[in-house]
């Protein structure tokens, strides 16, 4: 884009309008990057080249996506995650994750109650160059319920969903 990189578009877009749905395409892969588009307030990231047939299924999931950008922090009952200073609490106790555990349960918030694949889930959370085993996702999500268990959760907040994915939804008493 002349004059404007699209992060930049993306900082106006949301000064504006909050309830807009934002899709970023870019040639542009690396975790960082993606992240910080998130961060600044993009619904969903695609790196080139793409699938048009993914491309037309991530449109029509964020249609059905009610979505207002409210600031950094993150909810999910008590569960509180501040996407600018990468601090996790429940309750008052803080949360230590690592880098790919935060990607993922900062994609995981940003979709609340939505299922997520897991592949759409790696996508989003994992540079395209890396190599996956199978079980890192099961891996790195068995180890945010327990960093959740240590600080005191007591419902099991993050979900499989046999076959689909995994979700995360507000605690329930």
């Amino acid at each position: 884009m002349p004059n404007r990189n699209g992060l930049e578009v993306l900082q106006y877009i949301r000064q504006k309008d909050k309830e807009t749905k934002i899709l970023i395409l870019s040639a542009r892969y690396a975790i960082e990057e993606r992240v910080n588009g998130l961060d600044m307030g993009a619904n969903d990231y695609m790196t080139k080249p793409f699938d048009f047939l993914e491309l037309e299924a991530r449109i029509r999931t964020l249609s059905r996506i009610s979505y207002i950008q409210q600031g950094n922090v993150l909810t999910c009952g008590s569960l509180r995650l501040n996407m600018a200073t990468k601090n996790v609490t429940y309750h008052e106790n803080n949360i230590s994750l690592t880098k790919k555990e935060f990607a993922i349960l900062e994609y995981l918030m940003l979709q609340k109650g939505q299922v997520i694949s897991a592949k759409r889930l790696m996508n989003h959370t994992c540079d395209s160059h890396t190599d996956l085993f199978p079980d890192t996702l099961k891996y790195y999500i068995h180890s945010i319920k327990k960093k959740l268990v240590a600080a005191h959760c007591q419902k099991e907040l993050i979900r499989n969903v046999r076959g689909k994915g995994y979700k995360i939804e507000e605690e329930t008493e």
